[in-house]
Formats: C-alpha cells, sequence, structure tokens
C-alpha cells in the first residue's frame, strides 16, 4: 500500500496520521494482515485477498460475520469486531480491499494443549448460548417448518430441547395453547 492509500486509509477511518509504514505482522489466514501506528494509535489492517474478494456474495459475508463479532463482543465474550467507517466494515482502496481492527496487544498462550482447547470449547459455548438475532442470519430450520403452525411450533421445541436452550421447557408448556 503506497503513501496516497495509507493516507486515504487514515482519514477514511479518522486514525489519526500515520507515523510509519504497514509492518506485516502474522495472522490473516489467506489475507494480509499489518500494523499500523499512528497519531491516535496501533491498529491492524486486513489487506483481503483478491481471488476471495471475487467470490459471489463475499462483502455480505463479511459484514454478517462482522455483525455476529459486534454482538458477540456487546456480550462481554472476547471478539473483536472491525471498525466502522461510513457504516461500512470494508473499503476499497485502490485495488485492495481493507478491513480496520483496533490493535490488541496479546501473546501465544503458554497453556497446556488440552487447557486450551478446553478454554477454546468454553468460550464458543457460550457463543452459541447467546440469545443472538443478527440481521441476515435466518433462524435454522424455519423453511423446513411443517405448514402447519402447530406442528412447526412442536419441531422448534423439540429441536431446541435437544439443545438444552433455556426457554425449550416454557415454549413447550405452552404449545397447547398454540394449537388452539
Amino acid at each position: 500500500m503506497d503513501e496516497l492509500m495509507l493516507a486515504e486509509l487514515c482519514h477514511r477511518y479518522a486514525l489519526g496520521q500515520p507515523m510509519n509504514c504497514l509492518k506485516p505482522v502474522s495472522g490473516g489466514f489467506l489475507h494480509h494482515m499489518y500494523c499500523l501506528q499512528t497519531t491516535q494509535g496501533r491498529f491492524a489492517v486486513k489487506v483481503l485477498n483478491p481471488a476471495i474478494m471475487q467470490y459471489a456474495n463475499v462483502w455480505q459475508n463479511f459484514r454478517l460475520s462482522e455483525r455476529v463479532a459486534a454482538a458477540v463482543a456487546a456480550a462481554s465474550l472476547p471478539a473483536v469486531p472491525a471498525l466502522q467507517s461510513v457504516g461500512e466494515v470494508i473499503h476499497d482502496l485502490g485495488q485492495e480491499s481493507v478491513m480496520v481492527f483496533p490493535w490488541i496487544d496479546s501473546r501465544a498462550s503458554s497453556a497446556a494443549p488440552a487447557t486450551q482447547a478446553q478454554q477454546i470449547g468454553g468460550i464458543l459455548g457460550r457463543i452459541h448460548a447467546l440469545p443472538l438475532c443478527v440481521k441476515g442470519i435466518p433462524v435454522p430450520g424455519l423453511s423446513d417448518l411443517p405448514k402447519d403452525e402447530a406442528a412447526g411450533w412442536a419441531l422448534l421445541v423439540k429441536e431446541a430441547e435437544q439443545k438444552n436452550i433455556a426457554w425449550a421447557g416454557e415454549v413447550r408448556q405452552l404449545l397447547p395453547q398454540i394449537a388452539s
């Protein structure tokens, strides 16, 4: 990313003035990650892989994943959603699509792999237990519901009970009223 594009990135996200060039850092999987130091702090800049950006619906998928990350972070669980600029989490700068995140200082865990797996599993369990309602994510199974509304509710309750979802018992008790 040249100096002009870096200045545009900082302007677009109101990051202050860049104090140095982007420094490559590990992470990003198929994308490239950089650390950016500005007059307002440090930021992680993700330059998205151009081949991936050609996939159908990729922008919508990134936006959706960031809405989920924001909801998870709002529930005080460890998640770092991308910063928004003009209501958007992805911006094209020249030939590159970028996302910007707050910089998080971290280090690799020295815990045993089993302990790490337990910690990660605990966090994932808490994330999946969140009562999230994120625009753009359909409620699972609704397209498979029977045409009979009462049977559809019974199917949803059965699935919720199998997943130990807290509201399942309360709704089960209401099924006779729903059916009438």
